[in-house]
């Protein structure tokens, strides 16, 4: 039986200079990396796979919940939808929050990840306190909580195989090739 627990902390959103990759620093791929520690880049490929757009050297910009939801996911993160007050600022959510729980908020289009005091996006790509976080009047769209599979590193995730557009003439259409 596998046993998920809590994230003991947040990472900062890491970068790696591959060319094969993107650089890739907006908030859906950053959400992915400040949670695993793996590259936005590498988490921008995992959503680029969900999307079916693998191999394109274009960034990610807009991501839904079910595209970041799907990359943690992939990285053997546990993901629950928590209830919360609609229509409230990110302000008022994060003082009647459980403090020892990691989440992720959707908060006026843009990703948070939250863990004790501490809290990261992309805009700012560090970890800093929850008063210096970006966007506190924006209003809060999701919450989920995040854990890890207990005994599974992050570190142990390879890059996705990219797949390249070949056209196939007898049936005369594009078809993937990894």
């Amino acid at each position: 039986m596998s046993k998920y627990i809590d994230l003991p902390k947040i990472n900062p959103v890491t970068h790696v200079e591959d060319p094969r990759l993107p650089h890739n620093k907006w908030c859906g791929p950053a959400a992915v990396s400040i949670l695993t520690g793996m590259p936005a880049e590498l988490a921008a490929e995992w959503i680029r796979i969900r999307r079916g757009k693998s191999g394109t050297t274009k960034g990610i910009r807009g991501t839904s919940y079910s595209e970041v939801t799907s990359a943690l996911a992939a990285a053997g993160c546990r993901i629950w939808t928590c209830g919360f007050e609609p229509n409230k600022t990110l302000t008022h959510w994060l003082k009647r929050r459980n403090r020892k729980a990691t989440y992720l908020v959707e908060a006026g289009d843009h990703y948070i990840v939250v863990r004790g005091n501490k809290a990261c996006c992309g805009k700012v790509g560090e970890v800093v306190s929850v008063r210096k976080i970006p966007g506190r009047r924006a209003r809060v769209n999701r919450v989920w909580r995040i854990q890890k599979l207990s005994g599974y590193k992050f570190k142990d995730l390879a890059l996705p195989t990219r797949h390249k557009k070949v056209w196939d003439e007898k049936k005369q259409h594009w078809k993937l090739q990894a």
